[in-house]
């Protein structure tokens, strides 16, 4: 949850370190306007399991949502990201 007009930390987490080479994760959101990822894509380097990404946020007159969405490699993942006035 994140209060609008703020930002939101996201970390894109594989399930195993990247290897034999880095992993390329798009983000994206459900509602850009309310909720937009600094970067379209993190990339994960090679011996690494996560990459760090930052949400924007518009300012909200009510409690709103955004999922936002990692994938990589065919693999899908989602959360909700909960904005308040």
């Amino acid at each position: 949850t994140v209060v609008g007009g703020g930002a939101s930390s996201g970390v894109a987490k594989l399930q195993c370190v990247a290897g034999p080479s880095s992993i390329l994760v798009t983000v994206s959101s459900s509602n850009s306007t309310l909720a937009n990822p600094s970067v379209p894509s993190v990339l994960v380097p090679v011996g690494a399991q996560t990459a760090s990404f930052t949400v924007s946020t518009a300012p909200v007159t009510a409690r709103s949502s955004a999922k936002i969405t990692a994938t990589a490699n065919g693999i899908v993942k989602s959360k909700y990201l909960t904005v308040t006035p």
